[in-house]
């Protein structure tokens, strides 16, 4: 039979352990581990024509769904320029189980990748286990 002073020390540790935990939050991860990635290859009738244009609209587009992720807390965005010429059009969703915070570690993860795609590529994708990006 256990004393009463045997009880007392791991009730302290679990009421320890438990505000602790609920001081620091839960830990999880962002799940930026890269599955897939592609650069689009240029097609005569979709050409980019202007890169400067063109990479700033890619980079509006970037931001635009990065703040619709972060500010109104969204597991999906999209966002667009269209133009004349060098329109570009993204789409970008991470797992609803995801945190915010992991959602949007893990769209920079997506915009860095595809970003690697050579000057004058007409679009690219990121897929990793939490999450997808996609723009043309």
């Amino acid at each position: 039979m256990l004393q009463p002073n045997n009880l007392l020390i791991p009730s302290i540790t679990f009421i320890f352990w438990s505000s602790w935990t609920l001081i620091n939050g839960a830990v999880s991860e962002p799940q930026a581990n890269l599955l897939s990635t592609g650069c689009s290859p240029s097609i005569d009738q979709f050409v980019v024509t202007n890169f400067s244009i063109f990479s700033e609209n890619v980079n509006r587009t970037f931001r635009h769904i990065r703040e619709q992720i972060s500010n109104n807390s969204k597991h999906f965005a999209t966002a667009q320029r269209p133009s004349v010429e060098n329109s570009v059009f993204a789409l970008f969703q991470c797992r609803n189980y995801i945190s915010i915070h992991d959602c949007v570690v893990c769209f920079d993860a997506a915009a860095k990748q595809v970003h690697k795609c050579a000057a004058g590529t007409q679009g690219g994708r990121a897929v990793y286990d939490g999450c997808f990006l996609r723009y043309n």
